[in-house]
């Protein structure tokens, strides 16, 4: 019987962990929060994407209730962490992708990025300031500046991009990838 309760208690004990986890975590990351949030505003105003994603990741704090305000602003910066990655993937020759793969990955976040324009009505009351349009317009901006200059899009190329559907997309970046 005692044999049992303790197996009961075990598995009690396993099914809650990780809520006690997640409760802990977020109270360490609350109790840092003014410091935290110095680095955040800092790296927003700074517009340093990567840094932003980087330091969210090491911090742990991307989903933390604490900052959920900011939660979209995060999303920016780690779409354009993930399109920096893909895009070192294609002129990285020991690679381990093949570009149409990551062309494939690549769009998917191009599509996340600009997605982030265009939100839910619900989204907006929540996440959305003049700060968050702000830094997701220039991570949008800055996106197409990527896109002109690695796939040698023009600037009429970008107005019609947005309207392309993802296989379009993929096409109009594995030809102008391949103009070099």
């Amino acid at each position: 019987a005692i044999l049992i309760a303790l197996i009961a208690l075990t598995f009690i004990g396993m099914a809650f962990s990780y809520e006690i986890e997640d409760a802990r975590e977020e109270r360490l990351i609350s109790g840092q929060s003014n410091r935290y949030l110095t680095e955040i505003n800092a790296l927003i105003e700074d517009r340093d994407y990567l840094g932003l994603s980087y330091y969210c990741r090491i911090k742990g704090i991307r989903y933390s209730k604490t900052f959920e305000q900011y939660s979209r602003i995060f999303d920016a910066a780690r779409e354009y962490e993930q399109l920096m990655q893909y895009m070192d993937y294609i002129f990285n020759e020991d690679s381990y992708m093949s570009n149409e793969d990551t062309i494939e990955y690549l769009v998917q976040s191009i599509e996340r990025i600009y997605s982030l324009n265009n939100p839910e009505e619900y989204e907006i009351e929540k996440y959305y300031n003049d700060t968050v349009y702000s830094y997701i317009a220039d991570v949008t901006e800055q996106t197409e500046a990527v896109l002109k200059g690695y796939f040698n899009l023009s600037d009429e190329d970008m107005k019609e991009f947005w309207k392309l559907n993802k296989a379009r997309k993929q096409v109009l970046l594995e030809e102008g990838l391949n103009e070099d």
